[in-house]
C-alpha cells in the first residue's frame, strides 16, 4: 500500500469558474491531485503570485548629482498619493514626469515628482526645501491659470518627503516633436504658436511670467491644441527678484538647450534666454515675448536667430542684437512683414519690443495674404450686388428655404410620433424604473444625434448652394454620407420601436453604435482610396444593400442575432453577385460579427478572412482594419488559439496603420491582445497593453467611448486580479462601475456586471461578507431587469456558488451551480461551451459532497460538449479531461487507473501545445499525472513527472508555497514506493514545514500531510510516527469538512504506531466504522483494518 492512498480526495478543488469576463476565481491550493473548475474562454490562466519584479535600479539625471535610493524610478502600479503610476514620460533638472491614473476621477494625469535634490549650474547642491518651494511655486502659478492653452494643474501633494504635482495629461507631444514630425507650412506654425502665445498672454494677465518659454515647454495634442506648461521658473510680476551676482562664465561644456540653475536665481535655457536674463536683470512679460520670438524664428527658419558655440558666445550675440541673416531660400516662407514682427520681438531693449504679447499676436494675425483673400471674397460679394438687392434677397431666401427643408427629412424617422412609439415600447418591456431611466438616456442621445445631423445637412446644403461644392465629387460624397447616417438613424428607431426586454437592455449601446457624423465633414475620410462603384446602377444597388446592412447591424446590437444574421447572409449573397468589393467587405465583416455573437467562432473566422480579402481588393482600409482586429480577437479569444492569433498581430497593425490608426479601434485591438495575453498567463503584458488602450481612449467623449473605456478599465482590473493585486483591481472595478452607472443608469445590467467583478474580487481578498453583498445585489438587479432565465444570471449564480464553496457551504454551492447549468442549457443550448463550464463546476460540488458517480456524469457531459464544439485540441478541453482523470483515479469500486492516466496525458499534451513550458497549469497537470502513475506502479515515470512538476511550481510560486508542498507529498509517496524511505522522509518533512508555515498548524491539510509522513515513519519504525499520527487524528477529528475515510486513515495509522494495545484496538474499530460511512472509501482499506483487527484479537 502506498503512503498516501486516501490523500487524493481534495477538500477544495482548484478554482476556474465558468461565466463571463467578470467571473474569474483564483486557484486554491490542494494537497494532491485536484480537479479544475471551469473558466471563461476569454479568461486568464490559473493566476500565480510571483515575487516582486520591481526594478530597483536608480535613475541617473543630468548634472553631478549622484543617484540614490530616493531617486529610484517609480514602478508601474506604484501609488503616489492616490495616483497609480503607469510609465515614465521624461525628466528634467527639477523632476521626473510620469503618466499616472487617477482612480477617484477616472482620468489619466501627468505626475511631476521633484528630485530630492536640485543641481545648480556650478554643481553646488541646493537644499531640499529650496527645491520643494520652487515646485510648489510652479503648482501655485499654474493652478491660478484656467485657459485652454495652459496645461491645468489638478493637485499638489507630498510623497516620501518629495513634492508632486498632478497635471492635465495631454495626448500628443512637445512642440519640438511636433515641428520635427514632418515639414510644416507657415500657416500651421503660426496657428500653433499663436495658441501658445495665448497661453502666455493668460499667464501675463494673471500676473505671472514664465521665464523659460521654449518648444519643450509647449505640448501639442493629437488634435492640434497647443498648451504651455512647466511654470517652474515663473515668478509673480509684483514680486521682487534677487539679481544674479555675476554673469555665468561657463564655456562650451553646457548644452545651450539645457535649463540652467544657480543659487539665488533661475536663468532659464540659454538658447531662448533674453538679454536681461543673461545680465541677471529684472524680468517681466516682455522676457517671455523675446523667448517666444526665438522659438518662432527657429521654427520658421530652421535655425536659431542667435549663433554661438558656447554660452559666452551666445550671450554676446544676444546682448549685441546680432540676429542671423535670413537664408535666401526662406524669403517665400518668411515674408518681410513676418520677419519685421520677429525682429521687433527680439529687440535687445525690452522697451523696443511689443508692449505685450497680445499686441504681437495681433500683428501675426494680420497676414496680408489673408487680407487679399478676404478682398477677393468682398469683390465676389460686390458682384452679387449687380443682381440687385431684391434679386439677391430672393435668391438667398430660396436657398435658405431649400436647406432648412433638411429638418423635414426627419419626419417619420425621429419625430414626435416615433418618439411616442419608442417610449410606449419601452414602458411595456419590463421593470418600470429601468425602462424609464433607459428611455431618458436614449431620447436625449437620439435628440442630439438628430439635431447634429440636421445642422450638418444644412451647412452642407448651404455650401452647395453657395457654389462651393456644386457638382463636385466631395459634395456628392458628403451628401451620400449624410444620407447613410439618416438611414442608420431610421434603422435604429425601427428596432427600438418594437423593443422587448432584451432590446431595452442593449438600447444605449444600439444608439451608441450610430455612425460618426463628423466623418461626413472629414475630407480625408470621404476621399479615401475605397474603389468607387463602376456605374451609377452599381452605386444605387450598393446604397440599397448598405441600407439593409445598417438595419441588420442595428438588430444585432439589440441582441436580435437570428434576424440580423439572416438579413446579413442575404446581403452577402447579393453583394457577391454585384461584384463590388468594398460593399462585400462590409457585408462579410458584419457576417463575421454576427457569427461570433452567435457562438460560431469558426464560421466567424471564415467570414473575417473573406472580408479581409475583399477589403484589399476594394481598397477599403476601415473594413480591413476592423476585420483584422476581429479575426485576431476571434482566434485568440473565442477559439483560445493564442499563438496563432499573436502570429497575425503584425498584419493587423499594418491594417490599422493603413486605416489611419483610429484611436477607438486601436484601443479595441490592444484590449483583444490583452485578453489573449491574460489567457496565456502573462498578466503584466496584459496590463501594459490595456494601459495603452486606456491612454488612447483619453478622457471624456460620447457614450460609446465612455463604455469602451469602462471595458478597458475592467480589463486592467482583471490583469491586476490575475497578478494578485486585488487592491489595484478593486480600484479599476470601482471606476468601471462609476462610468457605467453614469452612462447607463444605476439599474442597467452592465452595472450588475461591474458589481459581479467587485464581488469576485472581494472574494479573492477574503472579504466574504462584502463579496456576498455585491453578488447578491448583482443577482437581484439582473433578475429584476433581465428575468430569472437570462443567461447572465448564470454568471452571478456561478460566482455565488464559488463563494459558498469557499465558506464550506457545499450544498448551497451545488444549488447555485445547478441553477447555472439549468439556465445555460435553456438559454444557450445544451451544446454550448459555457454550459460545459457550468457542468464542470457542478461536478466539483458533487465531488466534495461525496458523489463521484454524479461528478463523473457532469464531467463527461462537459467533455463531450467541448470536444464536439471547440475541437479536440482546444485548451478548455484540458480542464474536463483533468477532472475526469481525477474522478477515475478515485473510483474505488473498480480500478480505472489506466483510463485516468490517459485523460491526464491528453490534458498535458493539449496544455504543452498552448502554454509556456513553465506555466503553473502544466505543473498542476504533471502533479496529477505523476500521482496516478505512482498509484499504478509506474514509479520511474512518476518520479520523472513529479520532478518536472516540482521544478515548475517552485519557479512559479517560490519554494514555500502550498502547491509546492502538494507536489512534495506526491513525490515523497512515489519515492517511498520506490524503496527509498529515507529520501521520502526528507521530502515529506519539507512539505509539512511549508504547510505549517503557510496554513497554520491547525489547518486540516496539515493533518493530511502528517498522515503521509507518519505512514513512511511507521514503515521504518521511526518513533516520531506515533506523535505525527496522534496530531493528525486530532486535527482531522476537529475539522468539519474532512471525509470519514481520511479520519479513518489517521485513526488506523495511529493504531499501528501505538504500543498501547487497548487504545490501538479502539482506534482501529473507529477507523473501520468511518470507512463504512464513506461511500467513496477504498474497500481494500477497510479489508486491511479487518485483517489487522483479526490478527490482534488472535494474539
Amino acid at each position: 500500500m502506498g503512503c498516501c492512498a486516501s490523500l487524493k480526495r481534495p477538500r477544495r478543488p482548484g478554482w476556474y469558474t465558468a461565466g463571463p469576463l467578470e467571473s474569474k476565481e483564483p486557484s486554491r491550493p490542494t494537497l494532491a491531485a485536484s480537479v479544475s473548475f471551469d473558466r471563461t474562454l476569454a479568461g486568464p490562466a490559473q493566476p500565480t503570485r510571483p515575487p516582486s519584479l520591481a526594478d530597483t535600479r536608480a535613475e541617473t539625471f543630468v548634472g553631478d548629482r549622484r543617484s540614490g535610493a530616493g531617486d529610484r524610478q517609480i514602478q508601474h502600479g506604484q501609488l503616489i498619493g492616490r495616483y497609480m503610476v503607469l510609465s515614465p514620460l521624461g525628466s528634467g533638472g527639477m523632476g521626473v514626469v510620469y503618466a499616472a491614473y487617477d482612480p477617484q476621477l477616472d482620468r489619466k494625469v501627468a505626475l511631476k515628482l521633484l528630485h530630492p535634490e536640485a543641481v545648480s549650474a556650478s554643481g553646488a547642491t541646493q537644499s531640499k526645501l529650496d527645491g520643494q518651494e520652487r515646485l510648489l511655486r510652479e503648482a501655485q502659478a499654474m493652478a491660478r491659470l484656467h485657459h485652454p492653452n495652459v496645461v491645468a494643474v489638478h493637485d499638489v501633494g507630498k510623497y516620501d518627503e518629495r513634492i508632486f504635482i498632478a497635471m492635465e495629461f495631454v495626448e500628443g507631444g512637445t512642440l519640438k516633436q511636433w515641428l520635427r514630425a514632418r515639414p510644416r507650412t507657415r500657416q500651421e506654425v503660426l496657428a500653433v504658436f499663436t495658441q501658445a502665445g495665448r497661453g502666455l498672454q493668460a499667464a501675463h494677465e494673471a500676473g505671472l511670467v514664465h521665464r523659460d518659454f521654449k518648444p519643450d515647454n509647449v505640448l501639442v495634442s493629437d488634435k492640434g491644441r497647443a498648451q504651455v506648461l512647466d511654470f517652474g521658473l515663473a515668478k509673480q510680476t509684483e514680486d521682487g527678484e534677487r539679481p544674479i551676482p555675476e554673469r555665468p562664465t561657463t564655456g562650451g561644456t553646457v548644452s545651450l538647450n539645457t535649463a540652467l540653475t544657480q543659487v539665488g536665481a533661475i536663468l532659464g535655457t540659454p538658447a531662448y534666454m533674453s538679454p536681461e536674463q543673461h545680465l541677471g536683470e529684472a524680468t517681466d512679460a516682455r522676457t517671455d515675448q523675446f523667448s517666444f520670438c526665438v522659438a518662432l524664428y527657429e521654427a520658421l527658419y530652421g535655425t536659431p536667430p542667435f549663433q554661438g558655440d558656447s554660452l559666452v558666445a551666445l550671450a554676446n550675440a544676444v546682448l549685441s542684437g546680432e540676429v542671423a541673416e535670413a537664408p535666401r531660400e526662406s524669403y517665400a516662407r518668411v515674408p518681410p512683414w513676418l520677419r519685421k514682427i520677429l525682429l521687433r520681438g527680439l529687440a535687445v531693449d525690452p522697451a523696443d519690443r511689443y508692449p505685450s504679447i497680445a499686441a504681437l499676436l495681433d500683428d501675426l494675425a494680420r497676414d496680408p495674404s489673408s487680407q487679399r483673400r478676404r478682398w477677393l471674397l468682398a469683390v465676389g460679394a460686390a458682384a452679387a450686388v449687380a443682381l440687385g438687392a431684391a434679386g439677391w434677397a430672393q435668391l438667398r431666401a430660396r436657398s435658405d428655404a431649400l436647406c432648412e427643408a433638411a429638418r423635414d427629412q426627419l419626419q417619420g424617422v425621429w419625430d414626435p410620433a416615433r418618439k411616442q412609439q419608442v417610449q410606449a415600447a419601452f414602458a411595456a418591456a419590463g421593470d418600470p424604473a429601468f425602462t424609464a431611466q433607459t428611455w431618458r438616456r436614449v431620447e436625449a442621445a437620439l435628440d442630439l444625434y438628430a439635431a447634429t445631423w440636421t445642422s450638418t445637412q444644412i451647412v452642407a446644403c448651404r455650401a452647395a448652394q453657395g457654389g462651393a461644392a456644386v457638382g463636385d465629387e466631395l459634395g456628392g460624397l458628403r451628401s451620400a454620407c449624410l444620407a447613410r447616417r439618416l438611414n442608420e438613424l431610421r434603422s435604429v428607431v425601427d428596432v427600438l420601436a418594437r423593443a422587448d426586454r432584451q432590446v431595452v437592455e442593449r438600447a444605449v449601446n444600439v444608439v451608441a453604435g450610430l455612425g460618426d457624423l463628423s466623418a461626413c465633414n472629414d475630407e480625408e475620410q470621404l476621399t479615401s482610396s475605397v474603389v468607387p462603384p463602376p456605374t451609377e446602377a452599381v452605386r444605387a444597388e450598393a446604397s440599397a444593400l448598405r441600407s439593409r446592412l445598417d438595419a441588420a447591424r442595428a438588430e444585432a446590437r439589440s441582441g436580435q442575432y437570428g434576424p440580423g444574421l439572416s438579413q446579413v447572409q442575404a446581403v452577402v449573397v447579393e453583394a457577391r453577385a454585384l461584384a463590388y468589393a468594398p460593399l462585400l467587405a462590409e457585408a462579410l465583416l458584419a457576417l463575421g460579427d454576427l457569427e461570433a455573437m452567435s457562438g460560431r467562432a469558426r464560421e466567424a473566422e471564415a467570414a473575417y478572412s473573406d472580408a479581409i480579402r475583399a477589403a484589399a481588393e476594394g481598397r477599403h482600409p476601415r473594413a480591413a482594419a476592423e476585420a483584422w482586429v476581429q479575426l485576431v480577437d476571434s482566434i485568440g479569444g473565442r477559439q483560445a488559439q493564442a499563438e496563432r492569433a499573436l502570429g497575425l498581430r503584425l498584419a493587423a497593425e499594418a491594417a490599422l496603420a493603413w486605416d489611419g490608426s483610429d484611436p477607438v479601434l486601436q484601443a479595441r485591438f490592444l484590449t483583444a491582445l490583452a485578453r489573449i495575453r491574460l489567457n496565456q498567463g502573462d498578466a503584466a503584458d496584459a496590463a501594459e497593453l490595456a494601459g495603452r488602450a486606456r491612454e488612447l481612449l483619453g478622457d471624456g467623449g460620447d457614450v460609446a467611448r465612455q463604455l469602451e473605456r469602462a471595458n478597458v478599465i475592467t480589463m486592467l482590473g482583471k490583469a491586476a486580479y490575475a497578478r494578485g493585486e486585488f487592491e489595484v483591481a478593486d480600484g479599476h472595478y470601482q471606476s468601471a462601475l462609476a462610468i457605467r452607472r453614469e452612462a447607463l443608469g444605476p439599474d442597467h445590467p452592465d452595472v450588475a456586471s461591474a458589481l459581479n467583478d467587485l464581488g469576485d474580487n472581494d472574494y479573492a481578498r477574503g472579504r466574504y461578507a462584502e463579496a456576498r453583498a455585491n453578488l447578491e445585489q448583482a443577482l437581484a438587479l439582473r433578475t429584476r431587469v433581465l428575468g430569472p432565465e437570462h443567461p447572465d444570471i448564470s454568471n452571478t449564480e456561478t460566482s455565488l456558488g464559488a463563494l459558498f464553496y469557499a465558506t464550506a457551504d457545499y450544498r448551497a454551492a451545488r444549488d447555485h451551480y445547478a441553477r447555472a447549468v439549468a439556465i445555460r442549457s435553456a438559454a444557450l443550448g445544451p451544446d454550448h461551451p459555457r454550459t460545459a463550464g457550468a457542468l464542470m463546476n457542478l461536478g466539483n460540488a458533487e465531488i466534495v459532497l461525496g458523489d463521484l458517480d454524479r461528478a463523473y456524469e457532469h464531467y463527461e457531459a462537459a467533455r463531450a460538449i467541448q470536444e464536439r464544439v471547440l475541437g479536440p485540441e482546444h485548451p478548455e478541453l484540458a480542464y474536463s479531461l483533468t477532472n475526469l482523470g481525477f474522478v477515475l483515479r478515485n473510483f474505488t469500486k473498480q480500478d480505472r487507473l489506466a483510463e485516468s492516466i490517459r485523460f491526464y496525458e491528453r490534458a498535458l499534451q493539449i496544455r504543452e501545445k498552448t502554454l509556456a513550458p513553465d506555466d503553473p497549469t502544466i505543473g498542476h497537470t504533471l502533479d496529477n499525472l505523476g500521482e496516478a502513475q505512482a498509484a499504478a506502479g509506474k514509479l520511474t515515470q512518476a518520479l520523472d513527472t513529479l520532478g518536472r512538476a516540482l521544478q515548475i511550481r517552485e519557479k512559479a510560486f517560490g519554494p514555500d508555497h502550498p502547491d509546492v508542498a502538494a507536489t512534495l507529498l506526491n513525490l515523497g509517496d512515489a519515492t517511498a514506493r520506490s524503496g527509498r524511505p529515507l529520501e521520502a522522509l526528507a521530502l515529506l518533512r519539507r512539505a509539512l514545514q511549508i504547510l505549517d508555515r503557510a496554513l497554520g498548524p491547525d489547518h486540516p491539510d496539515v493533518g493530511l500531510a502528517l498522515i503521509a509522513l507518519a505512514e513512511v515513519e511507521v514503515g521504518v519504525h521511526d518513533p516520531a510516527a506515533a506523535e505525527h499520527a496522534e496530531r493528525a487524528v486530532k486535527l482531522l477529528e476537529a475539522a468539519a469538512d474532512v471525509s470519514p475515510g481520511d479520519r479513518a486513515h489517521a485513526q488506523f495509522l495511529l493504531a499501528r504506531a501505538l504500543d498501547d494495545r487497548p487504545r490501538a484496538l479502539e482506534l482501529a474499530t473507529r477507523a473501520r466504522e468511518n470507512y463504512a460511512r464513506d461511500p467513496n472509501a477504498d474497500p481494500q482499506a477497510r479489508a486491511r483494518v479487518d485483517a489487522w483487527l483479526a490478527r490482534q484479537r488472535r494474539r
